[in-house]
């Protein structure tokens, strides 16, 4: 249950992101390797879904969605970050 996208900038650099629908497990091609972005905890089972979006003409980066509970991160370096509900 995996998806792949093809992600490129306006300074002609590319790279692939392979995503797991099911884990919301992530990883980034850099060259031949594939490189994991992190969780800070086991994710359950569920149905995710991430969007990648450009930030610049050199940089891009990745929001994720639980879409059962709507829980939401978004990728720093090679981690998700969790989007707090306010308190």
């Amino acid at each position: 249950n995996y998806s792949l996208y093809y992600v490129t900038l306006e300074n002609e650099t590319w790279t692939l992101v392979r995503f797991m629908h099911d884990t919301g497990k992530t990883w980034y091609a850099k060259g031949k390797i594939w490189f994991s972005i992190r969780d800070t905890e086991d994710m359950p089972i569920s149905l995710y879904e991430i969007k990648i979006f450009p930030i610049n003409e050199s940089r891009w980066n990745m929001a994720r969605i639980d879409k059962v509970n709507g829980r939401v991160w978004f990728s720093q370096g090679q981690d998700w970050i969790e989007i707090e509900e306010e308190k």
